[in-house]
């Protein structure tokens, strides 16, 4: 099972990314009582518990490595004997910014948020009937697999433009 933030009071964000921490804890209790829950070098080696029988086995990991990863979920899980895995994207370690994607769906959501956003050779705008953000993500899923010079070149413009400097050369 795949998560990425599991927050006190969490809110549901545009990204669909973020749980309520009593909404997991649920969650992990309902699994742990039905499933084998293993670590993911025990499944991927062939171990772990009822290895070799037809019992479904769970993993839980979390992606991106966000501060309530360590502090929310962490001793959570610990408390509970739930083993899991944790992928840390380490350009961010220290950076004290916010994953491209975060950034891009907050920039573009707000109420003065751009109404149109180049990508390459392609101009994204919002349509007439579109909320903001339905535009931001529509804008991040075209991000999402464009290049990593890209997604900067583009975020970089989207912070210039927030901060209310258009950027030459773009719409």
């Amino acid at each position: 099972l795949l998560y990425h933030r599991v927050l006190p009071e969490g809110r549901p964000h545009p990204l669909g990314t973020v749980m309520d921490v009593k909404v997991f804890i649920k969650h992990v209790e309902a699994i742990a009582r039905r499933y084998a829950v293993c670590a993911l070098r025990d499944v991927a080696g062939g171990r772990g518990p009822r290895a070799g029988s037809a019992a479904t086995r769970v993993v839980f990991t979390f992606d991106d490595g966000y501060w309530d990863n360590y502090e929310v979920v962490f001793p959570l899980l610990r408390r509970k004997g739930v083993p899991a895995t944790f992928f840390v994207a380490t350009d961010y370690i220290g950076a004290r910014r916010p994953l491209w994607e975060w950034e891009v769906v907050q920039l573009v959501s707000t109420r003065r948020g751009p109404q149109r956003v180049m990508v390459e050779d392609e101009i994204l705008e919002r349509r007439s009937a579109e909320s903001q953000v339905g535009f931001a993500l529509r804008v991040f899923h075209r991000l999402r697999w464009a290049s990593k010079e890209t997604q900067t070149r583009v975020l970089e413009a989207l912070r210039e433009s927030s901060r209310g400097t258009e950027p030459s050369g773009r719409p």
